[in-house]
């Protein structure tokens, strides 16, 4: 299987993540990353291993710095979380719904 870059994420994935996640912050959305993946029982690490079987690549690092808020530019963020939502079998109204009860 060829690994596919982040700029590659899916234009359908990447249009519901940017109309549902335009009102929230970087904190927002970081935390609830964290609270998914933690209700996932994964690691940071597990998280990278799950988003390469789904023919992304995504760093441990890159995603630490979205569940700290270190990445502002909105673009990138929605991009990250439609990725991460694509492996973890999740849609991006469930993850809206985890930041609005966060």
């Amino acid at each position: 299987m060829i690994q596919s870059n982040i700029n590659d994420c899916p234009k359908e994935e990447f249009a519901q993540c940017t109309q549902a996640l335009a009102t929230f912050d970087a904190n927002q959305i970081g935390n609830a990353l964290r609270y998914l993946r933690e209700s996932n029982n994964l690691s940071q690490i597990e998280l990278a291993k799950k988003i390469k079987q789904a023919n992304y690549s995504l760093s441990r690092q890159s995603i630490s710095k979205i569940e700290n808020g270190e990445i502002v530019r909105k673009e990138r963020i929605v991009k990250y979380v439609a990725i991460i939502l694509k492996a973890l079998n999740q849609t991006v109204s469930f993850f809206k719904s985890l930041i609005i009860a966060l």
